[in-house]
């Protein structure tokens, strides 16, 4: 739920790049996903991935954050790095047994 929702905010910033009031939401999210994933307990068993669930979510906070300063570049360039580490977050994943479930 928290991968999908920073996905869902960061691709609808995307498409509205510069409308500040979006950026300011979405960053507010972000910021209480990023808590909330700090604060939740974590299973034994994917407790080596739980990092890079949070290098995700701050990743995306980085981009809403960009977005807010209208920095486009960064932006990007942190949405990029948010579905790198995406990808990593699925392989650390993988190595540990588990998937993440489709919608």
């Amino acid at each position: 739920m928290l991968l999908e929702a920073a996905e869902l905010e960061g691709s609808a910033l995307r498409q509205r790049l510069h409308d500040k009031d979006l950026a300011r939401l979405s960053h507010r999210l972000a910021t209480s996903r990023i808590e909330g994933a700090r604060e939740m307990p974590v299973p034994k068993e994917v407790v080596r991935a739980h990092p890079h669930l949070l290098l995700v979510l701050e990743a995306y906070e980085r981009a809403a954050d960009a977005a807010v300063r209208g920095a486009d570049e960064s932006f990007l360039v942190a949405l990029a790095r948010a579905r790198e580490e995406r990808r990593t977050f699925e392989a650390v994943l993988g190595q540990l047994g588990w998937t993440l479930k489709s919608p």
